[in-house]
């Protein structure tokens, strides 16, 4: 019985949600590109979006579904974005006016999108995301950038208690220095 239950869930079609079935995601202009910004708020087709490397915000916002036009003009520079951006726009207020900021993604974010984590940024919950990294480590790791300045390099990590040549090798990949 358990194996015909099992076939008949392997072979039944997939349910799709309703909707219109010709749209194509808000991801997908394309114009995909290889930095990934997020987009939150009350305004747009929030989400994760691909974009070209060195979009400006007005783009990235024209992409997402959000008329700009419609905000404050210092609200929406021609300021480029960085790679693991996250752009928050907020609805109009009372005053009328919308707003647009811009900031970086949680390192749980970044790990869950495959992206390195910043090790300058990182707290010290973003650093036990990474697998081999408890809260002893995160906090060495902290400890280290508060008493030797930001780290210049992802090899910085070999001077942490702890970080010995085998564990940098499993770690180094999940980090990068902005």
């Amino acid at each position: 019985m358990i194996a015909a239950a099992f076939c008949f869930f392997r072979l039944a079609a997939p349910v799709l949600p309703p909707g219109a079935t010709g749209e194509r995601p808000p991801h997908s202009n394309g114009k995909s590109g290889d930095w990934v910004v997020a987009l939150a708020g009350e305004a747009g087709h929030r989400g994760v979006y691909f974009i070209p490397r060195g979009s400006s915000l007005r783009d990235f916002l024209a992409v997402a579904g959000v008329d700009a036009d419609r905000m404050p003009v210092a609200a929406v520079s021609k300021e480029r974005l960085k790679n693991a951006s996250v752009v928050t726009v907020r609805a109009a207020g009372p005053a009328g006016a919308s707003s647009v900021t811009v900031g970086g993604m949680t390192g749980s974010m970044r790990y869950a999108l495959g992206l390195p984590i910043d090790l300058n940024s990182a707290s010290q919950a973003d650093l036990e995301v990474v697998p081999g990294i408890g809260e002893k480590t995160a906090l060495r790791i902290i400890d280290y950038r508060r008493g030797n300045g930001p780290f210049r390099t992802v090899s910085d990590l070999r001077n942490v208690k702890g970080i010995k040549e085998k564990k940098y090798d499993a770690l180094r990949r999940y980090f990068c220095v902005e």
